[in-house]
Parts: C-alpha cells; structure tokens; sequence
C-alpha cells in the first residue's frame, strides 16, 4: 500500500515525530483512539493511525485506494492505542472475575467471591490496568459498596481490602502519569469529549497537573489553549496554590503578574504571604505589584506583615492542616521551587515530615524578611526538631552542617521554651523531650522557671510521664531558690520514678462493680490499675495509694457521668493532661464522643466489647497521646537517675524542694524485693525528716541479711545523727541484742547506729568488761 503512495508515506513519515494525533482525532470512554471514518491510513505496524488528508487520481490507482478504504472500514480491528495513552488492557477473563467477584460478595457468597477475586488479582499484576478495568467496566459505585460489604465476609475480607488498596494505586499512578496529563492539557481545546476527559484526568492529577497546565497558560503563542489552561488551574482550586506560589516567587517578572492574577481567582488565604511579598516589593512594575495586590484582597487580606503571614502559614504545616497539606493519607507529598530554563519542580518528600519541612521553609523566608521574628524562629526550631525525630528510615534527606540540637541550643532558653510549649500543645512527647534537653544545657534556675506558668512547670503535668520526669529532673538540677507555679510537685515527680515499671499506671472513676470488672481485663494486659474511686474528686483525695503518677484514667459511665467527671479532671492542675478514656455504653456513645471533642487526650469505646478492645483502646490512646508504654531499660535509668536527684535535694537543704515529699516513695523501694534499689533508697530516706523514716530503716535492717542489713544500718545511724532517737524501747532493745551478738562488719555498723541514737552508754561499758 505505502509503495504505491511514495509522497504520501514521505509525508507520514516526517507528520509522525511531531503531530499529536490525539489532538485531532476521537476518543471513547476510555480515552483511546478512536480511526476516522474519513482519510485515515492505518497500517500494519502497530502504531496508530494519523489523520491524513490526500487526493490521489482515481483511474490510476484504483487497487490502493480500494484497500485503503476497506482498511478504513475495518479500522476499529487494526487500530492500536498509543502504549503510553493508556495501560496494557486486562483480559475479558479478568473482567468477567471482576465482575462475577462483586456480584457474590452483593449476594454473600464469599468462598465464590474469593475464587474469582484472586483469580483477578493473579492475573492483573499491573496495577493501572486494574484500575482502568474498573472504571472501564463502569465497577466503580459497586466496587466501593462491594468493599464495605466484603470487610464482613471472613471469606473475601483481606482479599477486598488488597483489591481496594491497588485500585487505589492503580487511579493514582494513571492521575499522575506526565505523558497523560500532556496529552490531557493539550486536549483542553480539543473535542468536547477530549476536553470533559481532559479536565476529568486534570482535576484527579490535582497538583501534579499544575508545571504543564502552567506553561501552557503562560504560553502566547497558543491563545486558545492558554485561555483553556489558566481556567483548568483556576478549577484545580487549592490545588495548585502551592506550585503557584513557588513559581510566583521564581518567576520573571513577566509572568509574575500572570500568576498573581491566577492565585486571586483561586482566592485561596495560603498564597496571601507570598502575593503581599510581591505587593510590597518596590522592585517590580506597578502593574505586577497591583495585580498582587489585588489577589492579596481577593485571597482574604489578612492581617500582618509579610514575615509575621509566612509565620502563621508555617505553624499551618507545622500542625499538618488539612488546608495546607494536599495528600494528608499519600506515602509523599511535594515540595515545589521554580526554575528559570525548566520550570517547577517537584521533590518528593515523606508525608510524615512533609508539614515540618514546609514549616522550616516558610520559617527560615519569615527570618529573611525580619530577623527579629521570634515566632518564626521558634517555628523553625521545632520544625527542625520534629523532621529529625519523624523522618522514616531510609529516607535520605539532604546533608547539612548542623543538626536540629545545635539550633534548638543555639537560639536560647526563650526560643527553647516557646519549642516545649508547641510540644505540650500538640502532645509531641518526642518534641517535648528535645525541648526540655536544651533548657537543660543552656537555662539556669534565673530563667527557665521565671515568671508564672513557665512552660518547664507546665510540662510536669503533661500527659506523659517521660516528659513529667524529664522536666522535674531538669528543674531539681537548675536548683531554684524560690517556689514557682507546680514547684510542690517536682519531688513527687522524680520520686515516682523508683516505682516506675514498663507497665503503664492509672485510675479507674466508676461504681465498684464496675471498676473491678475493668481492672481485671486492665491487669490481663499488662496496665496496673492502681486506684478506684466513685468520683474523681475522691480519687484525688486518695492519691496517696498511687503517689504522683497517672498514666491514664478510665471513666466508665453513662453520658451526664462521663461528663461531669471528665471536666473535673480537665479543670484538675494536676491530672488537667492525663490521658482519659471514657468507657459508655451504645445508646450513650455518639454524645460522649461529641463531648470529647477532638483533644487527642481522649477517646471513647463501648462498653461491653470485651477484654481486647478495651486493651486496644487504651494502648492506642496512650500510643497518642502519651508516647505509649515505657520501656524495662528506660525505667531503670530513671530510678538510677530519680536517686541521684532525691540525694542533691537532700544534700542542699534549701530552696522549693522538700525531700519529705518522697518520703512515700522512698519507703516503697527500701521495702521492695530489689535489693540494689532498696539499699541506694535506704541512703536517701535516712535523709528525709521524718520519724517513721528511721524505724522502717530499722525494721529492714532486721528483717534484711548480710550487705543489706550493713547498709540499713548505717543509714540507721545516719538518720538518728540528723534528728535523734525516734526507736521505741523494743526497737532499741532489738538494736542492742544485735550488737552483742554480731561480729565483724555487722557489728561495726550495728555499733555506729547504736552511737547515733546516742542511748545510755552503760551498755558500752559492760560489752567492753565481758
């Protein structure tokens, strides 16, 4: 055929490099080719058909043009897509296991809809050509209904959800194909089919679809399409405001004010630092600088200067809110700069760290425009922090000279302060964490407490205990000489830590029935349900019989109950943080959660679920809001380190800090079975000013042997030098039968004890005229 047609072929031949034949020609549903009735040549080649216009002299080429137009009546059998239009399409048996596999999860067949459906899946590895088969078969609206019905099936429920899961992906590697979205601007001014597809495939891209929408809007030579792309941004809505406004920071001046007039027609309140950035700057034309002005207004004009708007935009991403973040459930998210020969670009970064490097981005302009901006210096710091803790393994980020911990201690106590305080706020444990480590290398007892309501004295009533000890640590060790806010619970803080266990400690508000119930299922889940109580007023009151620490409290109740109970803890200055879960049945359920809120302290399950919800709920809340459970190795470096804190309080004598306020906890450990710890404790307590102190030393020292009893006897003696004698005569009668009956390094200890009480030295005297 092309033999008999040389200038035609020669033509094809130099048209196929640089016509786009889905320009000119039809699509079906699915977007492929569909060969003009009128002029088309397809050949045997595999590769599509371009429209071609020709004459040729009928009586001399009778034959060819016969065949041509047979091949133009039968087109439809010989047409191939363009490979990179659409995926490889399934085969009719995937389609009919597609089909036949949601038909019987609908009818609840699910051994049936197994069958089919993972014969689907073996056979369709490609995960856009399954979500092409989908949306060709037009499954889409039975598919979702066949997912919630599926979920139920025992049968299909894990084979649903991986179906689910690679259409998912399957939609999103289509959306943000480059080929297919280029072909998609350029088909904005084709047919009305191609356009409604064109702006079907640009609004599922969203922002992927922006760098080519863009430079076809800022292309002139092309009116028509121009005209079309800058509508196709403007739908793409918030969408597009971020790659807009990088490339309207990037840009020439000449495209500037296009931009600008683009982001005043989304009018979305996110561009309004960068638009009043260019409205202020006397380097650039009027008309560029009023464009922007103009969208500024359109876009909600907020209020303040460019620094302190790109500062309120970055504490935007650093929260993560939805109106900044594009793809809040996507694995990444993009990061786009403009360049002046390419274009925007796109880097790809972890959704998991996205906000907080928007956040540092943004920060780091705000600086650049005033240097004096502390907000935005904080933003930055603990941006920078929280993008070290949260980056994902694997992930290589970019090498810098410093790390966060320079910065954080670089900036100062204020700026590290104003860092915990973001911390407390959002319930970042690991933020907190870092914060309170460079109040502690770079504050002293003159600044890290002052005024009232320090954020330092906040923290020992976060909802974690880590951050509670590590504050309370840190403030023992900055030695205060006068009481601050939450001073009185500093001591009971760290001496909570010799009792700490991996295993999380809390308090249950509910009738006894009820709690007892509760307690069991708690304990069964390695949870120590330390207290009960009607009322949380009560449980309060009795605090004692759990020291300083909850971990958490369970209210189990009904709606009126629940919520006068969890106001009392809220408004309580010291459980005001604790995390809560709220146990009620389902008649209850919808009002206490809307009671709730969304203070991610809390959470609500039913009653009534059994051992493992409860268990899952709460490990769940406290995975949340509290960093989850504590580790073995790290509770015993915080009793190591409580230990070391109770012994500098005791040796210093003044300021804020009494060390009765751990006489409870002090007790417990030298009372305890680990002997290591009860003998470090023993030293301690023998400090504390307290008459019950020195006769539990006693009674251990008798009921202990060996190393053990030595120790408990010099710390014996230790107490009785620093406030006397408070044995009473059995006790002291114990304390001489000891002396003269031990020998050795007993002896010596029991001797020096009994010489510390200072008692009557008669029994001296007739021990040395044996």
């Amino acid at each position: 055929i092309f033999t008999a047609f040389p200038r035609c072929t020669k033509q094809r031949a130099s048209t196929h490099k640089r016509a786009d034949p889905t320009n000119t020609r039809e699509h079906n549903s699915r977007g492929l080719p569909v060969p003009s009735m009128r002029g088309s040549l397809v050949g045997f080649t595999g590769r599509p058909a371009i429209r071609q216009e020709f004459t040729v002299p009928t009586t001399r080429f009778f034959l060819p043009i016969f065949v041509a137009l047979t091949l133009t009546l039968f087109g439809n059998a010989w047409a191939v897509p363009q490979a990179s239009d659409v995926p490889p399409a399934a085969t009719p048996e995937a389609s009919k296991n597609l089909e036949m596999g949601i038909h019987y999860i609908l009818v609840a067949k699910g051994q049936l809809a197994a069958t089919n459906l993972q014969a689907l899946l073996d056979a369709v590895t490609d995960d856009a050509v399954l979500a092409e088969l989908v949306t060709e078969r037009g499954m889409d609206d039975r598919l979702e209904d066949a997912i919630r019905r599926g979920r139920l099936l025992p049968e299909v429920g894990e084979i649903i959800m991986l179906l689910d899961a690679r259409v998912d992906a399957g939609r999103l590697l289509l959306a943000r194909d480059d080929a297919r979205i280029e072909r998609s601007v350029t088909n904005l001014i084709g047919s009305g089919r191609q356009q409604v597809l064109a702006q079907e495939r640009l609004i599922a891209a969203g922002e992927y679809a922006v760098p080519r929408l863009l430079r076809a809007a800022l292309d002139q030579s092309n009116t028509r399409l121009s005209i079309a792309a800058r509508a196709m941004i403007v739908k793409e809505s918030r969408m597009a405001v971020a790659p807009l406004c990088a490339a309207l920071s990037g840009s020439d001046v000449d495209s500037k004010k296009e931009i600008a007039q683009l982001l005043g027609d989304i009018g979305w309140p996110a561009a309004e630092p960068y638009l009043l950035q260019v409205a202020g700057n006397t380097e650039f034309p009027d008309d560029v600088r009023a464009a922007a002005s103009r969208s500024y207004s359109l876009c909600g004009g907020g209020v303040g200067s460019v620094s302190e708007q790109f500062t309120q935009l970055a504490r935007n991403y650093f929260e993560s809110l939805p109106s900044v973040v594009p793809y809040l459930n996507d694995e990444f998210n993009t990061m786009w700069s403009y360049d002046a020969s390419s274009g925007l670009v796109a880097d790809s970064v972890p959704t998991d760290i996205f906000g907080s490097m928007m956040a540092m981005q943004l920060s780091a302009e705000a600086l650049r425009v005033d240097p004096s901006n502390q907000a935005a210096l904080v933003t930055f710091v603990a941006s920078d922090l929280r993008r070290e803790n949260r980056t994902p393994d694997g992930y290589q980020a970019a090498e810098r000279a410093y790390n966060a911990a320079f910065f954080a201690r670089l900036a100062g106590v204020d700026i590290a302060s104003g860092v915990l305080t973001l911390a407390l706020k959002s319930g970042d444990t690991a933020l907190a964490l870092d914060a309170i480590e460079a109040l502690g290398q770079v504050g002293g007892a003159a600044t890290i407490v002052s005024g009232e309501g320090s954020p330092l004295s906040k923290a020992l009533i976060s909802s974690d205990r880590r951050v509670q000890f590590e504050a309370a640590l840190t403030l023992a060790a900055a030695s205060p000489r006068m009481a601050f806010r939450n001073s009185s619970l500093v001591v009971p803080r760290i001496a909570s830590m010799l009792e700490t266990s991996s295993n999380p400690i809390g308090a249950i508000v509910a009738r006894d029935e009820d709690a007892q119930a509760i307690a069991s299922d708690l304990s069964a889940g390695g949870f120590e349900p330390g207290a009960f109580a009607p009322s949380f007023s009560q449980f309060a009151a009795d605090l004692g019989a759990l020291g300083a620490t909850v971990d958490f409290v369970v209210i189990h109740g009904n709606r009126a109950f629940i919520e006068r109970e969890l106001s009392d803890i809220r408004s309580s200055a010291a459980f005001g943080a604790v995390p809560v879960l709220l146990v009620t049945g389902a008649a209850d359920l919808a009002a206490v959660d809307m009671a709730a809120g969304d203070d991610f302290r809390t959470s609500v399950t039913a009653a009534g679920g059994g051992t493992e919800t409860l268990q899952v709920a709460l490990s769940a809340l406290l995975a949340r809001a509290a960093g989850g459970a504590m580790s073995a190795d790290e509770a015993r470096l915080y009793r190591a380190r409580a230990l070391g804190a109770l012994w500098d309080i005791a040796t210093r004598g003044d300021g804020p800090f009494q060390l009765l306020d751990a006489r409870r906890d002090l007790v417990a450990a030298v009372r305890g079975a680990d002997e290591a710890l009860a003998i470090e404790a023993a030293g301690v307590l023998a400090m504390v000013l307290d008459s019950s102190a020195q006769t539990v030393l006693f009674d251990q020292a008798i009921a202990r042997s060996g190393e053990a009893r030595i120790a408990f006897l010099y710390a014996v003696a230790t107490s009785a030098r620093s406030m006397g004698n408070f044995l009473d005569a059995k006790r002291v009668a114990s304390l001489l039968s000891l002396v003269e009956t031990s020998t050795g390094a007993e002896a010596d200890a029991a001797g020096a004890a009994f010489g510390a009480a200072n008692l009557p030295s008669t029994e001296a005297v007739e021990i040395i005229t044996k």
